[in-house]
C-alpha cells in the first residue's frame, strides 16, 4: 500500500510549502493574463454558470468564502477514510471557481458549481484504492451527478503512465465521453510520457481513441509565457495503442495543451491564499475554460469532445510549428477559443448547421433611395451567426448594409456635362420635328459612366420614333416625347425624378403618334438593361426591363397636360439595391403613374410642375432571411421655371427644384436568426424594418446658357445645390458648379 501511496503522492503537486499571500483587491493574475481571460470576457461567456465542475483530489474547504455555497455534492463513501480538507483541493477548486468579489484572486469560471469527492488524504497522499480500483468508482460517481466538466490533477506514475489504474481507468473515461470534458494533470517528473498499456476489452477503443476519448485532454505546465516547466512532464512519441509491428497512428501529443503551472495564486482552508506550482495548477485553468465554453453554449454539455477540440484547436502554438512533442497544441487562450472557429454562417434552414450561407458572402448594398433607414432599422435587431461548432455569436446585422448615398464625384459629372451636347429647357417640339441625335464617345477613366452610345429620334409628319444605345432610358423616352433635343448623362443626377432611371444606360426603342394636329398624343417607350452597372445613377444589379405609356393633351394655348403609367422589372436588384448571401434580392417589380402640367407664364417663362409615385414588390431568393412579397411606395417630384431670350437673344435660363426617388412608405421584413435549441433547432425572429429614409433631399439647380459671340457657339453655366444629400438629414450641403463652351464650326 505504501508504495501505491507514494505512486500518486506529489507528481501532481509540485510545490506547496510558500508561505501565504495576503488577500489583493486585483484578483486578476500573470496565469489570467497569459490565457487571455478578463472580466469582460467572463461576463461575455456566462461566467461558467449553470456548469458542474467536478473535483477529483483532496476534500477541499467548502467554508471558504470564495466558494458562496457553490459546492454543491459533496461524494462521500462509507468504506472510505476521510480526511479534513486538504491544501491541494482547495487550491485546485479555486482556480476554477474562485469568486469574482474583489478579494484574493478570481477563478477562470467564477460562477461553476462544484462537485467535489477525496481521492487523496491532505497530505495528496492515496491512502486507499481497495481491490475494485477507487479511482474508477469516482469517475462513475462523478457521471452519476452529471457534471460537465473532471478535473484530474493526479499525475501518472514515476515511470510516465498516463492512468496509472490501468485497464478499470480507461474504461471508465470511455464511459464519460458524451457527458463531461476530462482535463488529466501531464505529472511533475519532467518526463515523457509512456505509451498507454491497453490490453484485454479496452485494446478495442484504444485503437480508436479519437473516438472515445476526444473528451480527453492532458495539461502540462509552463514556467512562463511559453516555456514549458522543468518538473512538467510532456508527451513525447507516447501512443494510445502500438501495432504489433511497433506503429503509432495516435499520439498522446494530440491530447495536450499546456498552461501556467508556477506561482499560482489560489484559496487554501481558513479562508487565506496560497501560491502553487504543478500540472495540478494548471490543470483546473482548462477544466475553468471547458466549464466558461458550456456555461455560454450549454448545447455543448452534450458534446464533451467538440469542447475539447476547441479547446486544442484554438491554442496558441508553441514551439515547433503545429502539434510537437513538448507543447502539443500548444498554450491555452481562452479568447480565441471563446470566438467564432471556421466559417461562420448565418442560418436559412431549420437546423444549425443545415442551410446557411457564410456571413462572409452576405451583404445588402443599398441606394440613397432608402437612405440608411435599413442599416438603422437592422442595429436595433438581434441575429446570430454558427460557427462550425454550432455556437451561435451575435452579430451586428447593421454590419451587412453598405449604404451607397450617390456619393458626388465632381470629375466624373463634370466629365459627363463636358461632353455631352449644351440640353436647355426647350418648349416640345412642333409637329414634324426634324431628326435630333445625340453622342456620347469618350471614355470616363473612373469608369462610373458608360464609355460611349448614341440616340437618335425623329420621323415624318405625326409619327415620331427612335433608338438608343448604352444611353439613359428617361432621357431617351423625354426625346421620343418631344420635350428635350438631346441629353447628356449628367441629365440623370440633375434630375433623376423618375423611376424609369432604375434602368439607367440601356437599349432603348420607342415611337409616338400625335393626334389633333399635334393637340394631343400616344406614345411608348421600351428599354433593356443588361448587367451595366452605372453609379450616377440608380441602375444596379443585373438585367433591368422597363415599359412606359405616355399621353400628352393641351387643351388651352401653351398649357400641356402628360400622363404616364410604367412598370420597371429588376432582376437582381429592388430601387437600385442589391443583395447577396442570405440577404439575396430576387429582384423588384415597380409600377407607377406620373403627371406633369406645364403652362407658359409670359415674358418668354414657363412652369413645369412633374409629380410621380410607384409601388414595388421586393423579393428575396430562395435562399434570403428577406421575406417576399413586401409592397413599398415611391415618390419623386420636380417643379422648374425656365425662361428664354431672358437676357439676350436665344439665351435660356431655368430654375428646378428636384427630390430624387425615395420610399414613402413601407416596411420590408426580414427573417433573423436569433439563437439555438440545445436539440439544434435554429430560433428566428421576424423583424420588419422602416424602408423610408429618415431625411428628404432636395436638390436646387440652376442652369443659364446663351450663344457665343458672332454665333460661334454657346457657353453654358450649371449649379446645383444638393440639401440633405441621399436623403440623410445629417448630411452637409454640397454645393456643384459647371462651365461648359461648345463652338460651331
Amino acid at each position: 500500500m505504501h508504495g501505491l501511496r507514494k505512486m500518486a503522492a506529489g507528481l501532481a503537486i509540485a510545490v506547496t510549502g510558500l508561505q501565504a499571500a495576503p488577500a489583493e483587491a486585483d484578483e486578476f493574475k500573470k496565469f489570467h493574463e497569459h490565457v487571455k481571460i478578463d472580466e469582460s470576457l467572463q461576463e461575455s461567456a456566462g461566467n461558467g454558470a449553470g456548469v458542474r465542475v467536478g473535483v477529483i483530489d483532496t476534500d477541499i474547504d467548502v467554508d471558504h468564502r470564495e466558494f458562496e455555497d457553490r459546492i454543491v455534492k459533496v461524494i462521500q463513501d462509507p468504506d472510505y477514510p476521510y480526511f479534513p480538507p486538504g491544501n491541494h483541493g482547495t487550491q485546485v477548486t479555486g482556480v476554477i471557481a474562485a469568486a469574482r468579489d474583489g478579494r484574493g484572486m478570481v477563478g477562470i469560471a467564477p460562477e461553476a458549481k462544484i462537485v467535489s469527492t477525496w481521492l487523496l488524504d491532505a497530505d495528496g497522499d492515496v491512502p486507499f484504492i481497495g481491490p475494485g480500483g477507487r479511482l474508477v468508482s469516482w469517475f462513475r460517481r462523478m457521471e452519476e451527478r452529471k457534471v460537465n466538466v473532471v478535473n484530474a490533477s493526479l499525475g501518472p506514475t514515476a515511470g510516465g503512465t498516463l492512468f496509472h489504474a490501468g485497464e478499470d481507468a480507461l474504461k471508465a473515461m470511455r464511459n464519460m465521453r458524451k457527458t463531461a470534458v476530462v482535463a488529466i494533470a501531464a505529472g511533475n517528473h519532467g518526463e515523457r510520457l509512456d505509451d498507454l498499456s491497453c490490453r484485454g476489452d479496452s485494446r478495442k477503443f484504444c485503437k480508436d481513441p479519437e473516438k472515445y476519448f476526444g473528451h480527453v485532454l492532458i495539461v502540462g505546465a509552463l514556467k512562463s509565457k511559453s516555456r514549458l516547466a522543468g518538473f512538467s512532464n510532456r508527451p513525447g512519441g507516447a501512443c494510445f495503442h502500438r501495432k504489433s509491428d511497433g506503429s503509432c497512428k495516435h499520439r498522446l501529443k494530440r491530447w495536450f495543451l499546456v498552461a501556467p503551472g508556477t506561482e499560482v495564486q489560489s484559496p487554501i482552508p481558513g479562508n487565506d491564499y496560497r501560491k502553487f506550482d504543478g500540472t495540478s495548477a494548471a490543470t483546473p485553468i482548462v477544466s475553468g475554460g471547458a466549464a466558461l465554453i458550456m456555461s455560454q453554449w450549454p448545447h455543448l454539455k452534450d458534446q464533451p469532445q467538440e469542447v475539447a477540440r476547441i479547446l486544442l484547436e484554438t491554442a496558441d502554438d508553441l514551439g515547433r510549428e503545429g502539434v510537437d512533442r513538448k507543447y502539443g497544441h500548444g498554450r491555452l487562450n481562452l479568447r480565441e477559443a471563446l470566438e467564432p472557429i471556421g466559417v461562420a454562417s448565418l442560418a436559412t434552414g431549420s437546423r444549425v448547421g443545415g442551410q446557411a450561407i457564410a456571413l462572409g458572402q452576405t451583404s445588402l448594398a443599398t441606394t440613397s433611395v432608402f437612405g440608411g433607414s435599413l442599416a438603422a432599422g437592422l442595429a436595433a435587431s438581434q441575429a446570430v451567426v454558427f460557427d462550425e461548432f454550432g455556437r451561435d455569436f451575435a452579430v451586428d446585422p447593421s454590419r451587412l448594409v453598405r449604404v451607397e448615398t450617390s456619393e458626388v464625384d465632381g470629375h466624373d459629372l463634370f466629365v459627363a456635362f463636358m461632353r455631352g451636347p449644351i440640353a436647355q429647357p426647350s418648349q416640345p417640339a412642333a409637329d414634324g420635328a426634324p431628326w435630333r441625335m445625340a453622342l456620347a464617345t469618350e471614355t470616363d477613366p473612373h469608369g462610373h459612366l458608360p464609355d460611349g452610345g448614341f440616340m437618335i429620334a425623329g420621323g415624318q409628319g405625326p409619327v415620331q420614333f427612335g433608338f438608343a444605345h448604352d444611353h439613359d432610358a428617361h432621357a431617351f423616352a423625354e426625346a421620343i416625347g418631344g420635350r428635350v433635343e438631346a441629353s447628356d448623362p449628367i441629365t440623370a443626377f440633375r434630375g433623376d425624378a423618375h423611376h424609369m432611371n432604375l434602368v439607367g444606360p440601356a437599349q432603348a426603342f420607342g415611337g409616338r403618334y400625335e393626334l389633333a394636329g399635334g393637340k394631343a398624343s400616344l406614345g411608348i417607350t421600351m428599354a433593356q438593361r443588361s448587367s451595366t452597372p452605372h453609379d450616377d445613377v440608380l441602375a444596379s444589379g443585373d438585367d433591368a426591363t422597363a415599359v412606359e405609356l405616355r399621353g400628352r393633351l393641351e387643351p388651352l394655348g401653351g398649357v400641356t397636360l402628360g400622363t404616364r403609367f410604367g412598370f420597371v422589372r429588376e432582376d437582381g436588384s429592388a430601387l437600385g439595391a442589391e443583395g447577396d448571401g442570405a440577404l439575396g434580392i430576387e429582384g423588384g417589380e415597380s409600377y407607377y403613374v406620373g403627371a406633369r402640367l406645364s403652362a407658359p407664364l409670359g415674358g418668354g417663362f414657363s412652369f413645369d410642375l412633374d409629380l410621380e409615385t410607384g409601388w414595388i414588390t421586393v423579393a428575396g431568393d430562395g435562399n434570403s432571411l428577406l421575406r417576399g412579397g413586401e409592397r413599398l411606395r415611391t415618390e419623386t417630384a420636380r417643379v422648374s421655371l425656365a425662361g428664354q431670350d431672358v437676357w439676350l437673344d436665344r439665351d435660356a435660363l431655368s430654375f428646378a427644384i428636384t427630390q430624387p426617388l425615395r420610399v414613402a412608405d413601407g416596411d420590408l421584413s426580414l427573417r433573423l436568426p436569433v439563437g439555438r435549441t440545445s436539440g439544434g433547432r435554429v430560433l428566428y425572429e421576424d423583424a420588419d424594418l422602416s424602408a423610408e429614409p429618415e431625411g428628404r433631399e432636395l436638390r436646387l439647380s440652376v442652369d443659364y446658357g446663351a450663344p457665343l459671340p458672332g454665333d460661334f457657339g454657346r457657353w453654358q453655366l450649371l449649379a446645383v445645390e444638393r440639401l440633405a444629400p441621399g436623403h440623410d438629414p445629417d448630411r452637409a450641403p454640397e454645393t456643384l458648379v459647371f462651365g461648359k463652351v461648345a463652338f460651331a464650326f
